[in-house]
């Protein structure tokens, strides 16, 4: 993979990202959940024998709505961090993690982390959808979001619908933050 731009490369990840859920549902017989996963797209280095491109996939540990440590948000700082001593500088990086959505009033802004997923296991409502969130950036600070709702055949194979492609121009949001301090902890402090 040599994306030329962050809208080719969250492009492929998304493919990826729904092949990978594709094929471990398959593998289970039936729905099953992806663990998060880290993708970092490495910076050719000029320096190096071999030139080239190089992505580097993180399997990161499944998050848990009941211990904060275990957030998605959390697992991805450690990754970013950790990812940053082992490869250096990347060109992109990218975040792939399955979460639950549901379309909010500005009224309905009171919820707790975990609430949405348990409504959805437990069938409390039919207004909620499973997604992939893929989640891309760059270190001059630009990044892209794609929504990918997930729905189940018969079979329990995943099928999908894109929902949004989109750059993000908020400033804030859990991953946003998590982005927006690697940046800072990479010494980029002029973006955001």
């Amino acid at each position: 993979m040599k994306p030329n731009d962050l809208s080719e490369f969250t492009k492929a990840i998304a493919i990826m990202a729904q092949a990978a859920k594709y094929a471990l549902c398959q593998a289970h017989g039936g729905p099953a959940d992806t663990p998060p996963v880290m993708l970092w797209h490495k910076l050719e280095n000029a320096h190096r024998e071999v030139s080239g491109d190089e992505l580097e996939i993180c399997a990161l540990p499944m998050p848990s709505a009941d211990d904060e440590t275990l957030s998605a948000p959390n697992l991805f700082y450690s990754a970013l961090t950790e990812g940053f001593v082992k490869f250096g500088k990347p060109a992109f990086v990218g975040f792939v993690s399955e979460a639950y959505m549901r379309t909010m009033s500005d009224k309905e802004t009171k919820f707790q982390r975990g609430d949405l997923q348990r409504a959805f296991q437990d069938g409390i409502t039919d207004d909620i959808n499973e997604i992939l969130s893929i989640v891309c950036f760059t270190t001059s600070g630009e990044i892209q979001h794609q929504v990918i709702i997930v729905k189940y055949d018969d079979d329990g194979l995943p099928m999908y619908e894109e929902l949004s492609h989109e750059k993000i121009n908020t400033k804030s949001g859990a991953i946003v933050d998590v982005i927006n301090d690697f940046l800072k902890f990479m010494n980029l402090d002029n973006v955001g």
